[in-house]
């Protein structure tokens, strides 16, 4: 966290403000690429589960 938080401090000197948006890192820093693709598909499949269960 402290390395994005100088690079948010960098921009500000650069650009002059913080209109900037940096969007949440998807992968985890201890999950390998293959670990990442399978925590989406278990995601995927239990949001599946989820809708199906549910009465509109």
């Amino acid at each position: 966290m402290k390395k994005l938080n100088g690079i948010c401090i960098k921009i500000c000197e650069i650009i002059g403000t913080r209109s900037f948006h940096i969007p949440p890192k998807v992968i985890r820093d201890e999950e390998t690429y293959a670990d990442y693709l399978e925590r989406l598909e278990r995601n995927e499949k239990s949001q599946r589960h989820t809708h199906r269960n549910q009465r509109c």
